[in-house]
């Protein structure tokens, strides 16, 4: 397991120097592309993000169903990573209304495609991911105390902040192109999205305290960092009222 946090750790500091050369092709980034890699084919962004993100639920719900967990604590833990991702997988509930207000995939309709080979590394990385998780969990015993309630408490804010800021993105996309989003957050950061995502999985390495959930908060913020920069400096180029004093993604920072 410190070999797997090792390779991971150190993969993700050469993609956080790749990243910020080159953003990943989809979304509204689709037009980039990797000469010198093909991507494959275009799937659709709702069967792309189920598939890619669906690994990251399911073999961490299979270690929470058939094992015997070594505390409550480690189950309530594991099951805030399910929680994340289910709000990530649509597959579940296709046409329930009131799915389609909380799980994400489900609301991507007019969402660009995403290239095969990118919804491939996505895929590969959350088996990974999702089963590091769960054994590690499996393996240190975690209680009740300050790290624990601390780090439950930041994952829980950074879930709404992400979901809350989902929802304004989605509702801008239903109108058929990317708008400027305002309000909330987005008076301070151009991507309170993914600063949400941030601080929901170094919420998790807090209250999990193992080397496999901060290699995870680390993996989340190389890759997110660069495409928060990319997308600020997008909005820029396509909005001349764009406020010059939001930040791409740390309030008054960054």
């Amino acid at each position: 397991m410190l070999q797997f946090c090792l390779v991971l750790s150190l993969s993700f500091v050469m993609v956080f120097f790749f990243l910020l050369r080159a953003p990943v092709p989809y979304g509204r980034h689709a037009a980039s592309h990797y000469q010198f890699l093909p991507m494959g084919p275009l799937i659709p962004a709702t069967i792309s993000w189920s598939l890619q993100e669906s690994p990251s639920l399911i073999i961490p719900l299979y270690f929470l169903v058939t094992s015997d967990m070594p505390s409550f604590w480690n189950a309530l833990l594991l099951s805030c990573m399910i929680g994340h991702y289910f709000n990530r997988f649509q597959v579940l509930f296709p046409s329930s209304h009131i799915s389609r207000a909380i799980i994400y995939p489900c609301r991507l309709s007019k969402a660009r495609p995403v290239p095969l080979f990118v919804t491939v590394l996505a895929f590969l990385f959350c088996a990974v991911n999702g089963y590091l998780q769960g054994r590690a969990l499996m393996l240190f015993t975690r209680g009740p105390d300050l790290l624990l309630v601390s780090g439950i408490f930041l994952f829980c804010l950074g879930l709404w902040i992400n979901i809350s800021s989902d929802n304004e993105l989605l509702r801008l996309r239903s109108k058929g192109s990317y708008g400027m989003p305002r309000g909330g957050l987005f008076d301070l950061v151009s991507c309170p999205n993914y600063l949400g995502e941030i601080i929901e999985w170094a919420g998790f390495a807090i209250a999990c305290s193992n080397l496999v959930s901060w290699t995870f908060a680390w993996c989340t913020t190389a890759n997110l960092v660069p495409r928060a920069l990319q997308h600020d400096a997008w909005y820029r180029s396509k909005f001349e009222e764009y406020p010059k004093r939001r930040k791409a993604l740390i309030p008054w920072l960054l």
